[in-house]
């Protein structure tokens, strides 16, 4: 059913909690200084550290696939586990307010469309 949650809009705040969709909150504090991240980059890679911590993104991938590098091979990685999809969701949510806030000559959709590729690169790190 339809909780609190869902009728709330976006980036609203709530007791020091700014709401970034799917009822899902980052204090206010660091909302702030996320939004003072210098690059794309950071901004992806930093908002995904704060709604998971650190820990919970070892071992963890953008979409749970294999790696398709060692598709073939016997000695093959069990897969990672996916990012929850909800909490993916609100860093896209995050990330497009970050752009609207801050023009480029690269177009709002072309920067989108790399969140993907920071955040798995940010695993990837993780996970050496």
């Amino acid at each position: 059913g339809l909780g609190a949650s869902d009728e709330l809009p976006l980036f609203s705040q709530v007791d020091n909690q700014i709401h970034l969709g799917n009822g899902i909150f980052l204090e206010q504090k660091k909302w702030a200084w996320l939004l003072l991240r210098p690059r794309d980059s950071l901004f992806c890679k930093d908002a995904t550290k704060l709604l998971w911590g650190v820990s919970a993104l070892q071992h963890r991938s953008i979409t749970g696939a294999p790696c398709r590098r060692y598709v073939r091979s016997e000695n093959q990685a069990p897969p990672r586990r996916a990012l929850t999809p909800r909490k993916m969701e609100a860093v896209g949510n995050a990330f497009s307010k970050y752009i609207s806030g801050r023009p480029s000559e690269v177009a709002p959709i072309e920067r989108l469309r790399k969140m993907n590729r920071f955040i798995a690169e940010m695993l990837n790190d993780l996970n050496k």
